[in-house]
């Protein structure tokens, strides 16, 4: 969709951000094209796109009916900001969190990925009041990411209450971490200033502490953990 005129391909800056100029060879002015939606994390803003129609296809084929409506092509990340090309391997989302260690075992299978912003945003708050390194075991999954890992746990693509079928992990809106010592010390600060939604001492595929900012769960409940 054209949206404004512009000078030059690489003259970005005349065209509303997300968008592009795209002049055709031999002219001088060009039209701005949207491109894209994007997405704001608390230390970079990425130019991404809508979803491509596999990707939605595999979250049908899981029997989810959530998906993202904005993903990041690992192969193509752009700031929104500068319109300069970033790296998967260094970029980060926050002070303390890249996207390749929210992203990295399911860009292993899949250029796309999401991870949500806001839960980016608290997971940082959670850093921050926690003070020490956060180790993250599992960020973002695609359904070929969370079918693995299910398949891992108990030979099927999904195992009663302990890997769900449409996880949090899908929404770009959960993380395993790795415990503190003592384990409330993290689990505390996930919960007030993290905010978190569900705080819950997971078992199954190695004992570690899941968070997420998932809408089932009321804020700050505990589940197979008992912190004051």
């Amino acid at each position: 969709m054209c949206t404004d005129a512009c000078r030059g391909n690489n003259d970005n800056y005349d065209c509303p951000s997300p968008g592009r100029c795209e002049v055709p060879q031999g002219q001088q002015i060009g039209s701005c094209k949207t491109e894209g939606c994007v997405l704001n994390y608390p230390s970079v803003s990425i130019i991404g796109i809508p979803a491509p129609k596999a990707v939605k296809d595999s979250y049908k084929n899981r029997g989810c009916s959530g998906q993202p409506a904005c993903v990041i092509d690992v192969n193509n990340i752009v700031d929104a900001k500068t319109r300069q090309k970033l790296s998967f391997k260094t970029v980060k989302l926050s002070p303390n969190f890249s996207l390749s260690e929210m992203s990295h075992q399911s860009a292993n299978s899949s250029p796309y990925v999401y991870v949500d912003p806001e839960f980016i945003k608290r997971l940082q708050a959670t850093r921050e009041s926690y003070g020490s390194s956060m180790t993250v075991t599992s960020g973002y999954r695609s359904p070929i990411h969370q079918d693995k890992v299910c398949r891992r746990m108990c030979g099927k693509s999904s195992c009663s209450g302990t890997c769900a079928k449409c996880s949090n992990h899908m929404d770009g809106k959960a993380a395993d971490l790795k415990h503190s010592s003592p384990k409330c010390s993290l689990a505390k600060k996930s919960c007030n200033p993290g905010k978190m939604h569900l705080i819950f001492n997971e078992k199954a595929g190695g004992d570690h502490l899941h968070i997420d900012i998932g809408p089932a769960n009321p804020v700050c409940a505990y589940k197979s953990i008992s912190c004051p």
